[in-house]
């Protein structure tokens, strides 16, 4: 995608789901501990709150990354955002939706034990 086009298909600060080639994407933030620690493979997907387009977004780049689980924290309400994912076709045994988080911290926090297991 040329620039200019990802610059017109940006929507509050995310890329228009509909712009994304979700076979090929990927999600990376460039660290400093990125260069000194070893990739690892994706091993789920993570929304954190935010709106049904980011619900929206996870369940179409799940289609096309069908072994990866799903985490939804502090999205949508439950039968929205069950919703969301049942019609793109995603199980509901790869959806795991999380309720804890109260801000944009415990947004994440509230699941790093999980993730840790």
């Amino acid at each position: 995608m040329k620039s200019s086009d990802r610059h017109k298909c940006k929507r509050n600060g995310l890329f228009s789901p509909s712009s994304i080639d979700y076979r090929n994407a990927t999600v990376h933030s460039s660290t400093v501990s990125d260069r000194l620690l070893p990739s690892a493979p994706t091993q789920a997907i993570l929304v954190l709150g935010g709106g049904e387009d980011r619900e929206e977004f996870a369940a179409q780049f799940a289609e096309f990354h069908p072994v990866l689980k799903i985490w939804v924290s502090s999205g949508s309400p439950p039968n929205k955002s069950r919703a969301i994912f049942q019609d793109a076709g995603i199980a509901d045994s790869r959806v795991y939706l999380d309720y804890r988080a109260t801000d944009t911290v415990t947004n994440f926090t509230t699941l790093v034990r999980v993730f840790q297991q």
